[in-house]
């Protein structure tokens, strides 16, 4: 008897998904290679990329630089959704990663999560909280609602008039959402994340994580770092 297993609705991709959260083993690394082949079909992936993608997710330690765009940082996993050079694979972040559970140190990202609508960023921060490691650090940069409100009230500007700044800050390149401390420390949790703390640009208890860019909009600019 022939047994047909459905790809769309609860079916196989669903299943796949379903045992990806066991605990790896044989069966957890067979499961991880079916679903990573799902992903690759549905994906632009080149052979280049899967390559690259295979021998990374079998890596420990990892540093991963999640929407890297122009910035490129040295002995890290620069990661984007455009391919461009110095990119090791294009990937959409707010889809599962194609990484393996707990195999990175450090996750680090620089005014990317308020390009992400605020619906989906409770999956992304579980992905991310997945693939860390134990005690792995998650180090975020987002524009600061709170010190951008307060140099509005106050009258200072930056990109130009108060006004004009404020808003450059909420529509510039497609941002989604503005958070402030309290917002983000509240996703964070909610995704599992403790010792959620505030930085400062470049600073941190590790040295490997003091690679924010000075850009001119460190003011406007919340640094945190939370650990799995």
């Amino acid at each position: 008897m022939c047994l047909k297993i459905r790809i769309h609705g609860f079916g196989l991709a669903r299943f796949v998904e379903y045992c990806f959260a066991m605990p790896s083993g044989m069966i957890g690394e067979w499961l991880y290679s079916l679903h990573m082949r799902l992903i690759w079909l549905k994906s632009s992936l080149s052979l280049i990329q899967r390559y690259k993608v295979t021998k990374i997710s079998k890596g420990h330690d990892i540093k991963l630089h999640l929407g890297c765009g122009a910035v490129i940082l040295p002995k890290w996993i620069n990661v984007d959704e455009y391919k461009s050079k110095g990119v090791d694979f294009s990937w959409d972040i707010t889809k599962k990663l194609p990484l393996l559970s707990n195999c990175c140190k450090f996750i680090y990202s620089h005014h990317v999560i308020e390009h992400i609508e605020k619906e989906l960023i409770q999956e992304v921060f579980r992905e991310c909280y997945r693939v860390l490691l134990s005690n792995g650090i998650f180090r975020i940069a987002v524009p600061d609602l709170k010190a951008v409100v307060e140099n509005y009230t106050l009258g200072k500007g930056g990109h130009g008039t108060p006004a004009e700044t404020l808003n450059w800050i909420f529509l510039q390149k497609g941002h989604k959402f503005i958070y402030d401390y309290d917002e983000l420390q509240r996703q964070l949790a909610t995704a599992g994340f403790r010792n959620v703390k505030k930085s400062g640009c470049n600073e941190s208890d590790f040295e490997v994580l003091r690679v924010d860019k000075e850009d001119g909009v460190q003011n406007y600019t919340l640094y945190l770092e939370a650990q799995k």
